[in-house]
């Protein structure tokens, strides 16, 4: 678990440390049609002070909230603001009807997943 600092303006943020990483999820819960599967990427910002967001492809008919992991890959602290856009999502539609999802993961909740490994 991770504190937020509370600013004055209302923003809010964590610090993740040099040389570290934290997972988190997204807000929105995703919900993918047996058409369409995405990549999720990083947003340039963030991207431009160090920060490598690892995020799996969104495979078809797969539901549930994104668990993101980031990697501070520099000698300084990285502030990450609360409800602030930190990734974007591109999507493919497919020409046929694929398979749907049926893993571990399928309806993943709102709270970190660890890895089942």
């Amino acid at each position: 678990m991770v504190d937020l600092v509370e600013q004055e303006d209302g923003s809010c943020y964590f610090v993740l440390p040099p040389h570290s990483h934290g997972l988190g999820t997204s807000l929105e819960l995703i919900s993918m049609p047996n058409n369409v599967f995405a990549l999720c990427e990083g947003k340039s910002t963030y991207g431009r002070c160090g920060l490598i967001a690892n995020i799996l492809p969104i495979e078809p008919g797969w539901t549930g909230y994104l668990t993101m992991c980031f990697v501070n890959a520099t000698d300084f602290p990285i502030r990450l603001y609360a409800n602030e856009g930190i990734a974007q999502i591109i999507l493919f539609g497919i020409d046929e009807v694929a398979k749907p999802y049926e893993g571990l993961y399928q309806k993943q909740s709102s709270r970190v997943q660890l890895a089942a490994v």
